[in-house]
């Protein structure tokens, strides 16, 4: 499947999903594929169910927290209009390229942009009687801007959640095996979360072994560069850079009151259960974290990870703080420097 980018944008009105493995999507002359025109609500409609946010955020005795994301306790916590959770449930789905369940896909060469999602998500889907799972893909050379939740997605299904018991638990054999090269992601934000979720690059909820990021910009993103919530797997990072995450581009401020805005969150899950099952060791070459600020701003985070991370030849600085020493976990570093 080739896009050439000399017939200008190509603008689709539903999601791009790939569910057959070994196939290749490939633009030529800086393609560009937007999915603005699947998005069912207009800007009045989502600027509305903003303000409703908003208020319930500033009235919760809990502000700082997360409040519209739909896999988030919180969520059941609160009580927002109906509308609004159903727009926060309907927007989570509409990524804009889907990988559904596909082994040795190859995406390369395009950019994406205004999905009212993830702008790409290589996904595991699970049923009652089968599960197959994203692996061994390749994404290289594509950039992702401009959408309303991360900008490349890698994520196992949601097992089980119910509005008693609100725990998440995630399948802990998610995709593995993939591979990004040369992928930028940047200025993604969801405002419907208040910035809470628009990741660089998310790792999230059950995310398998052995993925892999070498030369990978993420910068201007609402919520962290990389962001490993609920990942169950290890993953290497060469030559990559976090920067300005947390930051709106234009005003240099924070996104949104719920904008964190760390570099490389290399953690994630709140429970003792779920600390002590995920001792999965990080490794960082040659990895660079900057200027990530917004409401938190760690250059690299360990947030609950409770592994050992290794650091070669990496830099943090400029950051609302560089490398926190909490939790368990056994720093093996080489050759790293603080500012």
């Amino acid at each position: 499947l080739v896009f050439d980018g000399s017939k200008g944008i190509f603008y689709f009105r539903e999601r791009l999903i790939l569910n057959k493995s070994s196939v290749t999507v490939k633009g030529v002359n800086n393609a560009i594929l937007d999915f603005s025109k699947i998005n069912p609500y207009s800007k009045e409609e989502i600027n509305q169910a903003i303000e409703l946010v908003k208020a319930y955020y500033k009235n919760d005795a809990n502000q700082g927290g997360h409040y519209l994301s739909y896999v988030d306790e919180s969520l059941r916590k609160v009580t927002l209009e109906g509308s609004v959770r159903k727009m926060s449930d309907a927007l989570g789905r509409l990524k804009g390229i889907s990988l559904n369940s596909t082994n040795y896909v190859i995406v390369e060469d395009l950019i994406i942009q205004n999905a009212p999602s993830s702008g790409l998500q290589i996904y595991a889907s699970h049923n009652e009687t089968s599960y197959v799972k994203g692996n061994y893909n390749i994404i290289r050379n594509v950039e992702s801007r401009f959408n309303g939740d991360s900008g490349f997605q890698i994520s196992s299904g949601l097992k089980y959640s119910t509005d008693i018991n609100p725990d998440c638990i995630y399948y802990t054999d998610g995709p593995h095996d993939n591979k990004f090269f040369n992928c930028y992601s940047h200025d993604n934000y969801d405002p419907w979360n208040l910035g809470e979720n628009a990741d660089g690059f998310a790792m999230k909820g059950g995310t398998g072994d052995r993925n892999y990021f070498e030369n990978c910009i993420s910068e201007y993103n609402s919520d962290d560069g990389w962001d490993f919530f609920h990942i169950r797997g290890s993953c290497t990072f060469v030559n990559c850079i976090a920067r300005y995450n947390g930051l709106n581009r234009t005003t240099k401020k924070a996104w949104a009151e719920c904008a964190n805005g760390n570099g490389f969150k290399l953690g994630g899950g709140s429970t003792d259960a779920e600390k002590a099952d995920n001792p999965h060791p990080q490794y960082l070459k040659g990895c660079i974290a900057y200027g990530n600020a917004g409401n938190s701003g760690v250059g690299f985070d360990r947030n609950n990870q409770y592994g050992s991370i290794y650091l070669e030849n990496c830099w943090s600085g400029y950051n609302g703080a560089n490398l926190p020493q909490y939790g368990k976990t056994t720093l093996r570093s080489q050759n790293y420097a603080l500012n």
